[in-house]
C-alpha cells in the first residue's frame, strides 16, 4: 500500500494510504509503508522542533541581555540620584548593600 505525505499551505501535514488488496503480503506492505511514513514525519518534526528551540533560546538570550542592561541602567540612575541628594548623615548607607 503506497503511502504519501501531504503538507498543505497552512503547514498541516497529513498521511494518506492507497488501498491494496493483496492478502497477507498487502498487509506487510501496508505496515512497512505506515512505518516509513511515520519515520518521515518523526524526522520532519524533530527538525522543526530543533529549529524552534534554537529560536526560543536566542529569544531568551536577547531578553536576558536586555533585562541585565536595564538593571545596570537603573542601578546607575539610583546611585547618581543618591549622590546628588543631601541625605542626612546618620550612619546609614543608601544604595545597594
Amino acid at each position: 500500500m503506497p503511502a504519501f505525505v501531504f503538507t498543505g499551505r497552512n503547514g498541516i501535514t497529513a498521511i494518506g494510504f492507497e488501498r491494496e488488496q493483496h492478502g497477507a503480503r498487502g498487509m506487510d506492505s501496508q505496515l512497512h509503508n505506515n512505518k516509513k511514513a511515520s519515520h518521515q514525519l518523526e524526522e520532519k518534526n524533530a527538525t522543526f522542533f530543533e529549529l524552534e528551540m534554537e529560536k526560543l533560546e536566542g529569544w531568551a538570550g536577547d531578553i536576558k541581555e536586555s533585562l541585565e542592561h536595564e538593571l545596570k541602567d537603573l542601578d546607575r540612575e539610583i546611585k547618581d540620584t543618591n549622590a546628588r541628594r543631601n541625605w542626612p548623615k546618620f550612619g546609614i548607607k543608601m544604595g545597594a548593600a
